[in-house]
């Protein structure tokens, strides 16, 4: 079962839903990250915009080019736990 708050991602028309333990998971990452690169920054405010706090975003977020990238950078780079994000790293990884 998803957790009630979080996001949803619409990568090419598919959806991926993240529960909040997720996001603050990746936006926690993203914020490290912020400092060199503005698409990472970019997907942090997203982040906390959309899903973070308890708070749930109406509609899935969808994402930028560069913002792609910055997360395929971002779940490469650290273990992905929880189904959401190991279903985004393979959805970025076929691009």
């Amino acid at each position: 079962m998803l957790a009630r708050h979080g996001v949803e991602f619409d990568l090419a028309g598919e959806r991926v839903r993240l529960g909040e333990a997720e996001v603050e998971w990746l936006r926690a990452r993203a914020l490290r990250a912020a400092g060199s690169s503005a698409a990472a920054a970019g997907l942090a405010t997203l982040l906390a915009e959309g899903g973070g706090g308890g708070r749930w975003r109406r509609g899935p977020i969808v994402l930028q080019r560069g913002e792609q990238r910055a997360l395929r950078a971002l779940l490469a780079a650290g273990a992905a736990r929880g189904p959401g994000l190991k279903r985004l790293r393979l959805l970025l990884e076929g691009d």
